[in-house]
């Protein structure tokens, strides 16, 4: 039963970001949470889910919304045979966890940041004060966006 029809327009990961300064005292990552309650007995870490067609959801994308704790939603139009076999694929899939992230100091410099960045090859980094408390995250596309590209 539906409780609610929203009309707003979806959102993607890049639309979202913490901002340093804005966020709570002693907010870290791991007290950041985007669970989402489907039914009584389903609840997603994130709330994405994938559209049920068969030029969208196949294997690829079911996995990598596993892997954030998302939900691929298979067509009814794949034969059965085929639904188990991805259902099964991403099942057995070992997922890793980053124990132990890249992050950046808060004191870092925006150079530092980048360099850091282009060395791990990520979009994003963690900020941590000195405490390793999450402070913000800094997102290169943002910095481009506000900061101008580095020709300008």
């Amino acid at each position: 039963m539906v409780n609610k029809i929203i009309f707003e327009p979806g959102k993607t990961f890049s639309e979202f970001c913490l901002l340093t300064g804005h966020t709570r005292e002693g907010c870290d990552i791991h007290s950041i949470s985007l669970k989402t309650k489907l039914a009584d007995n389903l609840i997603l870490g994130v709330p994405f889910l994938s559209a049920a067609m068969t030029s969208v959801t196949r294997y690829e994308l079911a996995l990598a919304l596993g892997k954030e704790s998302g939900l691929g939603v298979l067509p009814v139009r794949l034969p059965i045979e085929e639904q188990a076999k991805i259902v099964k694929c991403v099942k057995d899939y070992e997922m890793g966890f980053v124990e132990d992230p890249v992050t950046v100091r808060e004191n870092f410099s925006i150079e530092q940041v980048l360099r850091m960045m282009d060395r791990h090859g990520h979009s994003k980094i963690p900020i941590i004060d000195r405490y390793g408390r999450f402070k913000g995250m800094f997102v290169r596309q943002h910095y481009w966006e506000v900061g101008g590209s580095p020709q300008d």
